[in-house]
């Protein structure tokens, strides 16, 4: 998972919010949104939601630093 892959995260009151992140699977790349808050004195997770998006096309992995081998071979 890789946060800042597309757009960079925001920190805001305790909620770090990741609209332009990427995950791998399966030898893809696919585009994610993420908003994550924690309590105000760090010790647990309040609220976490996601939205998987589309493949990212493989012509942009090169220029946001997405690789193209997987970590287990």
């Amino acid at each position: 998972l890789v946060p800042y892959a597309m757009a960079d995260t925001q920190l805001a009151d305790h909620v770090l919010t990741a609209p332009g992140g990427a995950f791998r699977s399966r030898r893809q790349w696919f585009a994610i949104a993420f908003t994550c808050a924690v309590a105000a004195d760090l010790s647990h997770v309040q609220g976490f939601s996601f939205s998987v998006g589309e493949p990212i096309p493989r012509e942009l992995w090169e220029a946001h630093f997405l690789t193209e081998e997987d970590a287990d071979e």
